[in-house]
């Protein structure tokens, strides 16, 4: 379903985007000393930076446009809410994670999960486009 993009939901869509390639281009010009202070693998990181570029790019043309589709939205929700759940399995699970990692772990987690709270606000203020008669 078509709808005009709120406000609320495109600033959270480039919100997120901005956040994801900064995290992105900190994991692939710096993933050895990431590695070295988290206890991330740097390949990892790398391959999760590489995610994140295309990740991001969705997230900006989904919400470049005064219309979006619901579908794309909820599934940027569901990826949010899929990151968070893996950030909290790993801070239990992983023993290889540093103070530091467990710290950035969770701290990245709770604005991934702040972003997918606001794309879901932003998503609800969102009206469908009425069809053409």
């Amino acid at each position: 379903m078509r709808l005009h993009t709120a406000p609320l939901l495109r600033r959270a869509l480039f919100g997120n985007a901005t956040f994801s390639t900064a995290c992105a281009i900190t994991m692939l010009t710096a993933s050895d000393q990431l590695a070295q202070a988290t206890g991330i693998s740097a390949a990892a990181l790398v391959s999760t930076g590489i995610a994140l570029l295309i990740f991001a790019l969705d997230l900006v043309l989904v919400g470049r446009g005064p219309r979006t589709n619901r579908f794309f939205v909820w599934a940027f929700i569901g990826a949010d809410g899929l990151w968070v759940l893996g950030s909290v399995i790993a801070l239990g699970a992983a023993t290889m994670l540093t103070p530091i990692g467990q710290l950035a772990v969770a701290a990245i987690a709770a604005v991934v999960g702040l972003f997918g709270w606001l794309q879901y606000r932003g998503l609800r203020a969102s009206v469908p486009v009425s069809a053409s008669p």
